[in-house]
């Protein structure tokens, strides 16, 4: 019942599958670690500027002359590079969970995973340069770093063949 799913097994072998609504206690749990969602404008300005300083030249995925050409970046693309410049430890881990945590929010709320788009494939080749960048627990940040730089891989395909581009 911790995951809301009951299953049953009949005599015949076949299996079926309910799932529960969660009770009123379980649906008033919070993140253990409260989470500060507000990232300021200045710590998001440092931290680009960081990426371009210390990330892009070892693997330069977006170029400055590339971002700064965009009137308004990708929300994706913005937090990626902010969240792997943040890896840095004179970062705080309140300003590196915050923004991780946006991320994962608009990954999910933005269907990154699905949508094949130039923007989508250069964060989440940003996101694999760091695990830490995907979960706190370790074998999660793994398997996620696996998974969605392996969907970056094959949306370059998609990409490059709908826009005509080539890299």
């Amino acid at each position: 019942m911790r995951y809301h799913h009951h299953f049953e097994i009949s005599r015949s072998g076949d299996g079926l599958i309910t799932v529960q609504k969660p009770g009123v206690d379980e649906q008033k749990l919070v993140h253990p670690k409260q989470i500060d969602l507000h990232i300021e404008k200045d710590v998001l300005e440092k931290l680009v500027n960081s990426y371009f300083t210390d990330v892009a030249p070892i693997l330069p995925v977006v170029t400055q002359a590339e971002f700064l050409s965009t009137p308004s970046p990708p929300p994706v693309l913005l937090y990626s590079m902010c969240l792997v410049a943040a890896t840095r430890r004179e970062v705080p881990s309140k300003i590196f969970d915050s923004i991780r945590f946006a991320v994962n929010n608009v990954i999910k709320a933005d269907d990154v995973l699905s949508t094949a788009t130039i923007s989508n494939v250069q964060a989440l080749l940003i996101l694999s340069m760091s695990d830490d960048c995907h979960s706190q627990f370790v074998p999660s940040a793994l398997s996620a770093l696996w998974l969605r730089l392996g969907t970056a891989i094959r949306m370059v395909g998609t990409v490059v063949v709908g826009s005509g581009t080539s890299f």
